[in-house]
């Protein structure tokens, strides 16, 4: 398992045998909007609502995001379409959720859960 590190927002992606650190940045979160031509509010909605990404821009919203060193893109095409699309999908929305509410302060809690 890699380590990752929780305050900054980073998450853990396992695509079959592949492994991602995914790191939510002001840069990296704009050059996701930038290849989706959408928010990343509107993108996290969209995978909430069923209607996902196409498989192009999910390769490349996890390359985007992707913690160095890291595999190139042609590696993570074929870690998504062996660990299917709807599941690398699924890997890919708690990180835009990070991404909206930001790091976690104390990494006991879980900032995409709602506070009490």
């Amino acid at each position: 398992m890699v380590e990752v590190n929780l305050v900054r927002g980073e998450v853990a992606v396992s695509l079959g045998d592949l492994e991602l650190v995914l790191v939510p940045s002001f840069d990296r979160v704009a050059r996701v909007e930038a290849t989706l031509g959408r928010s990343l509010v509107q993108a996290a909605q969209e995978i909430g609502d069923g209607r996902g990404l196409t498989a192009k821009e999910l390769v490349g919203v996890l390359d985007i995001l992707a913690r160095s060193p890291k595999p190139d893109r042609e590696k993570i095409a074929d870690a998504v379409v062996a660990a299917g699309i709807f599941t690398a999908l699924g890997a890919v929305q708690p990180l835009f959720l990070r991404g909206l509410l930001g790091g976690r302060s104390d990494a006991s809690e879980d900032p995409t859960q709602a506070a009490a």
